[in-house]
C-alpha cells in the first residue's frame, strides 16, 4: 500500500514539469528527493496518517518551502517525510491533481 500512494504522489508531480507555477523548480526537486527517499525507506502501513516528529516534520516542511534538500541521513524518518510532503502539497496555491482528475479517479474507485 505504501507504494501506491507513492505513486499518486509522483503522478501528480509530474504535472509540475508543465511549468504550470503551482511549485517552483527547486522545490520540485526536493519533492523529488523526498518521494525517492521514502520509496527506498518506507516500510510501514498508513504512512501518511501518522505525523511523526513534530520537530523533524517542521525543519523537511521548512525545506521543501525554501527548495532546499533536508537532511534525511537517518532511516527512521520516513514517517516526518511523508507527513511533511502531505503538509506541502496540501498546502500549495493551486492544486497538484486538477479537480476533474480528482472526480475521475474518485468516480474510477467506486467501481
Amino acid at each position: 500500500m505504501i507504494k501506491g500512494s507513492i505513486k499518486v504522489y509522483l503522478m501528480m508531480i509530474h504535472r509540475q514539469e508543465t511549468d504550470d507555477d503551482i511549485i517552483s523548480k527547486k522545490s520540485l526537486q526536493v519533492v523529488k528527493l523526498i518521494i525517492s527517499f521514502l520509496k527506498e525507506h518506507a516500510r510501514e502501513e498508513g504512512l501518511f496518517r501518522r505525523g511523526g516528529r513534530r520537530d523533524l516534520r517542521r525543519r523537511i516542511l521548512n525545506s521543501l518551502k525554501k527548495g532546499e534538500k533536508p537532511y534525511l541521513g537517518n532511516n527512521n524518518v520516513a514517517l516526518e517525510c511523508a507527513a511533511a510532503l502531505q503538509l506541502y502539497l496540501g498546502h500549495l496555491k493551486k492544486p497538484v491533481m486538477p479537480q476533474h482528475i480528482q472526480q475521475l479517479l474518485l468516480g474510477n474507485r467506486q467501481i
